[in-house]
């Protein structure tokens, strides 16, 4: 006996352990462009444990409820005596959240995924689907199964000898590892594009079917393959309703197309050297164009949002100058003008009926003068820089007023000659002029140069 020691060991341990599963992550199909073609969703697996089961009426009745069965049916499986029972698989992630909360004793909610595809019937011989239990059926995903299935995980539980957990002890966790993802030459763009002309041919020649390849003749990757008509991946079991008229021979051709196109898409370059290449080359041109339109399209699209996000840009910005406008607008027609004959005339400016560009050159001193004292009304004199660029006329007009308003003026001009007080060369002042400035005292008048 002590020989068997690890022998019998083990099979009390599959005795007191109860092992539920925990799903594994089927990998992501993609396309050349990283598009999800096949993904997954969360959702869950309720189940039930008939020695666990506290208060049997209220499971079936909520369970009923919340996961929208027959409560005969669920009855019926509430009271079968077996380790675990299925209730239901898939179960969106919403009801099973509701289910957890019920905290019914006995009832199991189990962490799964379900298949999904984006866009449905796209290329659907060719990705193919899964089933119930999350294996391949048909095209990639059962081509490259062992891949994309990952590995399950478990939920170990003790219980005794009745198949009851036992309390206080800990549950041993075996976590899944997620399928690889598989990435496809398949440009899920050019496919919908070859979806729809192959559609438009089958409806204008009346066609049973239709096929189309759209592949690089250099290298054999196939960038789309269609077999029209596609179906529903997410419903793909509806093909098989709609064949029940059909007879066996008839049936074994609907299976063949949605296989001949995954034997098609394994061919590579080398294969295909072996093969006629008079059609291709007859069409090259033609898948050329078509890619052309295709590239085209996409621009445009690409173009045309954003010029549709530049409009929405330049009017925002237009609605804020305009704003700005309308309160540079307003301030000016409630300002407080400086001077008599000042005003605003259009939006603008204007004194003595004249706008700025048509004013005097003392009347724009004038106007401008008076604009800043009445900012800062204390100011009691008024620099000019660059004299030598004014008119007589302009300083003689301008120099009256300012003695009429009782102001000065601090004068500065570029000049070598003796009119100037004080003489600066390279920033020093000369000494002789420096010299008769001292000994002379000038004396000011209000208003005068």
């Amino acid at each position: 006996m002590v020989a068997k020691a690890d022998y019998y060991g083990q099979k009390a341990k599959d005795v007191q352990q109860r092992e539920r599963a925990i799903k594994a992550k089927r990998g992501v199909i993609y396309d050349r462009n990283g598009e999800i073609l096949a993904g997954n969703k969360p959702v869950s697996t309720i189940s039930v444990i008939h020695n666990q089961i506290k208060e049997p009426e209220k499971v079936i009745t909520r369970l009923s409820e919340l996961l929208n069965l027959d409560e005969q049916e669920v009855r019926k499986r509430v009271e079968k005596v077996s380790s675990i029972e299925r209730i239901k698989a898939n179960v969106p992630k919403e009801t099973s959240d509701k289910i957890r909360e019920e905290n019914l004793a006995g009832v199991m909610v189990d962490e799964d995924y379900k298949r999904y595809y984006p866009y449905d019937t796209l290329a659907s011989r060719v990705i193919g689907f899964t089933g119930a239990d999350n294996q391949g059926i048909i095209g990639l995903e059962v081509s490259y199964d062992d891949i994309l299935q990952g590995q399950n995980g478990a939920i170990l539980t003790m219980t005794t000898a009745r198949g009851l957990e036992i309390d206080g002890k800990a549950e041993e966790r075996r976590e899944p590892v997620a399928g690889q993802n598989l990435y496809t030459s398949i440009d899920s763009n050019l496919q919908q594009f070859a979806t729809q002309a192959a559609e438009k041919v089958r409806e204008a020649k009346n066609a049973a079917g239709v096929r189309v390849i759209m592949m690089n003749p250099q290298n054999g990757e196939i960038y789309a393959m269609v077999n029209s008509p596609e179906f529903s991946l997410t419903k793909p079991y509806e093909l098989v309703d709609q064949s029940k008229n059909l007879s066996e021979k008839q049936k074994n051709e609907e299976l063949n197309k949605a296989t001949y196109d995954l034997s098609m898409a394994k061919t590579d370059a080398l294969d295909l050297q072996d093969q006629s290449t008079d059609e291709l080359e007859k069409n090259l041109a033609e898948i050329e164009e078509v890619n052309r339109k295709v590239r085209a399209n996409l621009d445009k699209e690409k173009a045309e949002e954003e010029a549709k996000g530049y409009k929405v840009q330049y009017d925002n910005l237009s609605l804020q100058i305009d704003e700005v406008r309308k309160q540079k607008y307003d301030l000016l027609n409630n300002a407080d003008l400086p001077l008599p004959e000042l005003s605003i005339d259009d939006n603008e400016l204007t004194y003595k009926g004249k706008k700025w560009d048509s004013m005097s050159g003392s009347d724009q001193l004038r106007v401008s003068t008076a604009i800043v004292r009445k900012l800062n009304p204390d100011c009691g004199f008024v620099l000019l820089d660059k004299l030598e660029q004014m008119d007589l006329k302009t300083l003689t007009e301008f120099n009256a007023w300012l003695e009429q308003e009782g102001l000065q003026a601090i004068a500065t001009r570029v000049s070598t000659g003796d009119e100037c007080s004080v003489i600066i060369e390279d920033g020093y002042v000369k000494e002789d002029v420096q010299s008769a400035v001292e000994s002379s005292k000038p004396q000011w008048k209000a208003g005068e140069f």
